[in-house]
């Protein structure tokens, strides 16, 4: 059961056959959410609370021993603990001794303490089981986070926080933060906001551990307001940027080898191309044959790769952008580029998609050569609105698919396996290279589109490309 957003869960545990006054006393209380359960847990209408559903659980317990002393003890057994109050209508000998050494957060007794007392104790229980939470989640942040107040001075501070100052956190409270930091954090915020709208700043520092050398950081200082007289709380998250400027320049490294290497792959597939379409034309002015025409064509489709791959080095984009282009006629182009030898192929998709129009042929030329490669016999290849594909879903007359699939009728895809075939050198054809479902996600990616793999209509793969903007019907 989840909770109500900025509001407290309170679960008062009751005997049924003696109801307490403590819900209707927190009842009044807006900040909080009752409910009331019997000691097996069930509410009137058979529902189970568990304490994990709480912020703090109340319970009304009738003798100084008894079981729910086993609830007490369950409820602190959590992580976090969840506070425990202890209510009585009336004194009970021994209970409050034997309560509090159980480790309950409040004992309330109504004959004796007013109804204000029992709203206290259960709002500074949940203050509690919150603050508990914050600090959790604090210790468990990757980035130093120090808590200052209005006179710059630490608080508090997290575990990251303590090992990049190098010291533990006892020694850091009360200190300045400024004895770490060339900054007074709370009065650099206040100077940017002086009109009092803090909604926080950021700015570079270099932090100043007590050995070592200094950490170039990313500050940012943000107010937590406190709704007293005093200057408001602040938390101060440092970021290494010492770090940070390592990856970049890792990166930036790796994208002038990635572009050399473009580069000179390029080089050295263009010199062998120039000169095959060079006598490629000496041939065509001494015969005529349609095979000439295919290979001028592959001559072409190989400088376009060439261009796609030093734009993609240079730029992380390909040249000419995106259009909206035809699907069934890219589809036709990358299936005659393609060696398909008996294979067939099956277009029902009529629709213009917004693509690269290059990139997508390549898209396809890449699926329908590893259909090829892993069919026997004569492949069967078929392309389709994604919905046609699924078995489960019937098709909606009048609306837009959601992409296209490219199926086959070969062996399929075993599920295990439908994760890593888009790793790079992944393949289980001797005729594969691995590189060629790769490119494919690669493309996909590059579009912002989504591809997974399923069982096509026959038992074979289908490659289900989704997120494609439609652009018009027909060709």
């Amino acid at each position: 059961m989840g909770r109500e957003l900025g509001r407290g869960t309170v679960l008062v545990e009751q005997r049924r056959e003696a109801p307490s006054t403590a819900a209707e006393i927190l009842a009044e209380m807006a900040a909080i959410r009752v409910r009331t359960v019997g000691p097996d847990g069930l509410d009137a209408t058979g529902e189970r609370t568990a304490y994990s559903d709480a912020d703090c659980v109340v319970l009304t317990p009738a003798t100084a021993t008894g079981t729910w002393e086993e609830r007490v003890r369950a409820a602190k057994s959590m992580t976090p603990p969840r506070p425990v109050v202890v209510v009585v209508a009336e004194t009970v000998p021994g209970l409050a001794e034997r309560a509090l050494r159980l480790g309950v957060d409040g004992y309330v007794n109504l004959a004796a303490d007013a109804p204000a007392d029992l709203r206290t104790a259960v709002g500074d229980a949940i203050s509690t089981v919150r603050r508990r939470r914050q600090s959790m989640l604090a210790d468990h942040a990757g980035d130093p986070m120090y808590l200052l107040d209005g006179d710059n001075r630490l608080v508090a501070c997290n575990r990251a926080a303590c090992e990049l100052l190098g010291e533990r956190e006892s020694a850091l409270v009360g200190r300045s933060f400024g004895e770490f930091v060339a900054l007074n954090a709370v009065d650099h915020l206040e100077e940017q906001s002086p009109d009092g709208e803090q909604d926080g700043v950021t700015v570079d520092v270099n932090v100043r551990p007590t050995a070592g050398e200094s950490v170039p950081c990313e500050l940012s200082v943000t107010p937590i307001p406190t709704g007293a007289e005093a200057r408001e709380l602040a938390v101060a998250v440092a970021r290494d940027m010492a770090e940070r400027r390592r990856a970049t320049a890792a990166l930036e490294a790796k994208n002038d080898r990635l572009e050399e290497f473009a580069s000179l792959v390029a080089h050295d597939l263009r010199n062998p191309l120039s000169i095959a379409i060079g006598r490629l034309e000496v041939v065509g002015d001494e015969y005529e044959s349609d095979h000439l025409d295919a290979i001028d064509d592959a001559h072409r489709r190989i400088e376009d790769i060439i261009a796609n791959l030093l734009s993609l080095a240079r730029t992380g984009s390909v040249e000419g952008g995106t259009t909206a282009v035809s699907v069934e006629q890219i589809a036709a182009d990358a299936w005659d580029s393609v060696e398909t030898g008996d294979a067939t192929l099956d277009i029902a998709f009529e629709h213009r998609i917004t693509a690269n129009a290059s990139r997508l042929q390549q898209l396809f030329e890449n699926l329908f050569r590893n259909a090829v490669e892993h069919t026997e016999g004569t492949p069967a290849v078929s392309i389709g609105p994604v919905e046609a594909v699924q078995t489960s879903t019937r098709r909606v007359e009048g609306v837009e698919p959601a992409g296209f699939y490219v199926a086959d009728d070969g062996p399929g895809i075993p599920a295990e396996n439908r994760a890593s075939v888009f790793d790079y050198g992944e393949s289980d054809s001797d005729a594969g290279n691995g590189f060629g479902l790769a490119i494919v996600r690669d493309i996909v990616t590059e579009h912002e589109w989504d591809i997974h793999v399923t069982t096509s209509a026959t038992g074979g793969a289908a490659f289900e490309i989704t997120g494609t903007s439609i652009a018009t019907a027909g060709r």
